[in-house]
Order: C-alpha cells, then structure tokens, then sequence
C-alpha cells in the first residue's frame, strides 16, 4: 500500500503519525480520517485543517493522549463557522455518555389500555 505524503507547504502544522518534531510541551490534537490520522501541533492548525474539508464525516478527533472522540465532544474544536458550514442543524456528533441511550427521549404519548368491547345485551320482549 502506498503511503500517503504531507506538503508541508499546504498543511502548515500537520505531521503525519509517527513522525517526530522537536518537542515542545505545547498540547497535541489528531485526527483520524479515512484511515489517516493526522497530528497537529495547535488547535488553528487542525479548525484550518476541518475548513478545508468538503464534508466531516467519519472524523474523529483526540487531544494530547485522550482516546478518539467526536468533533462535537471538544466545545474548543467546533467553531460558528465549522457549526454553520457542516452542521446547519446544530446536529454535531458526540460520543453518547455510558449508560445514557443514544436513541431520543420517548416523545409519543403512552398507551393506555382500553376496555374490551362487551356485547350489545338483546331484550326481546
């Protein structure tokens, strides 16, 4: 499989995984996307990185050492106008908490149980 190679000139601040650049303690992000990921070495670099894109989909994101995560997950990442562009509808994903359903809250009324029709009782008389 080929490997894919950066231009520097046209992703300032973007390294691919394991490559290494003189280590400052300044705090980290990656992306992965379509089987990539990429390191970043500031947040304007990587929102720069997100802006350039045609559609966000399939992107996950992590800070320093923290585990992949959704776009919508770090409140820093997402801009008004990343929002605007990608998420018109204000629908940024999020990892769903543990134990909280992913699914939306109940909206349809409850089902209330109704009586069994009786038979109509037939005088004759």
């Amino acid at each position: 499989m080929p490997s894919m190679q950066l231009d520097a000139s046209l992703n300032p601040g973007v390294t691919q995984e394991g490559s290494s650049t003189s280590g400052g303690s300044e705090e980290t992000w990656k992306i992965r996307h379509a089987g990539l990921t990429y390191t970043f070495h500031d947040l304007s670099s990587l929102q720069d990185w997100l802006k350039g894109r045609p559609k966000l989909e399939d992107v996950k994101v992590a800070k320093g050492e923290d585990e992949w995560k959704e776009l919508g997950d770090y409140a820093e990442v997402m801009t008004t106008e990343l929002i605007t562009k990608f998420f018109p509808l204000g629908d940024v994903p999020k990892t769903p908490k543990d134990g909280a359903a992913s699914a939306p809250a109940n909206t349809s009324s409850p089902t209330v149980p109704q009586p069994a029709p009786q038979a109509a009782a037939m005088n004759f008389g």
